[in-house]
Order: C-alpha cells, then sequence, then structure tokens
C-alpha cells in the first residue's frame, strides 16, 4: 500500500502528514518540526520505494512532488 507523505506549514513550523492510498482528507500528522529542512528529512527516512512525497512551500503551493524510488 503506498503512502504519501507531505511536508506542509503549521503556524510558525512544519509538519509532515501521511495519507494511504491517494486519501488526502484522512491524513494524519506524524511529526512536527521548527524548521522546514528538519521536516525534510524526517519526510525522506519514513518513505519507502513507491510512495509519494510533497514538499510545499509557506504559501501552501507545491514546491515539489516526487515519486520516491
Amino acid at each position: 500500500m503506498a503512502t504519501s507523505y507531505r511536508v506542509v506549514p503549521d503556524g510558525p513550523g512544519w509538519k509532515v502528514v501521511a495519507s494511504r492510498n491517494g486519501a488526502q482528507s484522512n491524513h494524519s500528522t506524524v511529526s512536527t518540526h521548527n524548521k522546514k529542512s528538519a521536516a525534510k528529512r524526517k519526510a525522506r527516512k519514513l518513505a519507502d520505494s513507491g510512495d509519494r512525497l510533497a514538499v510545499l512551500r509557506a504559501d501552501g503551493s507545491i514546491q515539489t512532488n516526487n515519486k520516491v524510488r
């Protein structure tokens, strides 16, 4: 089962959220971070081959959206 991980702005910080099978409405917070770089590291660490990893900008627009290989 593929999981989608997203690094999203969360007030003054960042959080990593996960959803299974593309269900964006059914996502859960995995971790919270003060820095975007720390959130990106955590998301990369969690993602397995075949998962998707999206990183958003502070304004909520998509910065990157990739499939993990």
